[in-house]
């Protein structure tokens, strides 16, 4: 007769799957943390292949999850941001972060109740021509060239929210 025994569970296995999930469990949290999320876009962009440049203005609806006074979006690192406007054409104060520059936060004059509707138009170009500064590091999703040119969502070329 054979006997089969359950081997033990090692008594660090519970923190080591603990350990695991808290990083996780921290990107998601920032994630929803999020406080405007993009519903609409108005794109106009002009591809220069001989530059290997990209100049777009984004009209980007953003709703508000909560009351809130900044937006924040993500834009490819090498799109530089030279105006934002609000809906009315003020400028307003933007900028990137200095730890993570694919973050931009744009300062609005006021709070915006939750559930409201703000309208931004960025102002941006910039050279995307090879995967430096790319958002996943080392994979080229976005590329302008004398033959064509591709852009990727996940490339950032215009104003993301999560």
């Amino acid at each position: 007769m054979l006997l089969l025994r359950k081997p033990a569970r090692p008594p660090w296995l519970p923190l080591l799957v603990l350990s695991l999930l808290l990083p996780s469990a921290a990107v998601a949290q920032d994630v929803i943390h999020e406080t405007f999320l993009a519903e609409h876009y108005d794109i106009a962009a002009t591809i220069e292949p001989s530059g290997q440049s990209l100049s777009a203005i984004a009209k980007v609806d953003f709703r508000a999850k909560e009351a809130s006074s900044l937006v924040r979006v993500e834009l490819h690192p090498n799109l530089n941001v030279t105006d934002v406007k609000s809906s009315g054409g003020k400028a307003l104060n933007f900028e990137r972060d200095a730890v993570n520059p694919l973050l931009l936060t744009v300062n609005l004059p006021s709070a915006v109740a939750a559930n409201s509707l703000v309208t931004l138009t960025f102002t941006y170009s910039g050279l995307l021509a090879n995967e430096e500064n790319s958002p996943v590091p080392g994979i080229r999703l976005a590329s302008i060239y004398k033959d064509g040119a591709y852009l990727l969502l996940p490339a950032r070329w215009f104003p993301l929210t999560a």
